[in-house]
């Protein structure tokens, strides 16, 4: 109960991601036939890692070139992991493949 709604009281006890729940041109938003939009333990998860390059590489992509908060996101990640914070200045082509070796 985290907005003071009570799901107990509901036909909607399980938790569901909705992202994923069937949305189809014949679907009931909440039932959404033929399947099921409960979760069922196989959603799609991305680490907190992945969020924050994918945010790096958005914030380059946008801007033409690295942003103090792009660097920040990318930096996270390399200091979680022991690794020196990347050289400012970086080209935008240089700081995609500082995202990409991130990745890999």
């Amino acid at each position: 109960m985290i907005d003071g709604t009570n799901w107990s009281n509901t036909n909607f006890a399980n938790p569901f991601v909705a992202k994923y729940r069937n949305a189809g041109p014949r679907s009931n938003y909440f039932t959404g036939p033929p399947a099921s939009d409960k979760a069922d333990g196989y959603s799609p998860i991305l680490r907190y890692a992945d969020v924050l390059l994918i945010y790096a590489e958005a914030a380059n992509q946008s801007e033409g070139s690295p942003s103090t908060a792009a660097y920040a996101a990318i930096d996270e990640v390399r200091v979680r992991a022991g690794l020196a914070k990347l050289p400012t200045g970086l080209s935008k082509e240089n700081f995609d493949k500082a995202v990409l070796e991130e990745r890999s």
